[in-house]
């Protein structure tokens, strides 16, 4: 997938927006790091931002399922599948 998604790595999180969308329209999926947002133990959060609409939505999944549930989004969102 390297050659689909943009990477980007802020702190305690890691970014990726499809390569193709243009800059200043990239929609972003990222995994948020507890200390960034609080989640539930035993979990993780996966955020999605779009610039358009200024829309943001933010879910949380078991730590067992973050590697399927991230694939899944990337999938809903940007029609990428691994």
């Amino acid at each position: 997938m390297a050659y689909r998604l943009l990477v980007l790595t802020a702190m305690d999180d890691l970014a990726v927006a499809p390569e193709a969308a243009k800059p200043g329209e990239r929609e972003t999926i990222t995994v948020i790091s507890p200390v960034s947002f609080p989640v539930v133990p035993g979990h993780m959060g996966l955020s999605f931002c779009s610039p358009r609409g200024r829309r943001r939505e933010f879910r949380q999944y078991l730590v067992e399922d973050a590697v399927d549930a991230f694939w899944d989004l990337v999938e809903e969102k940007f029609g990428i599948t691994r």
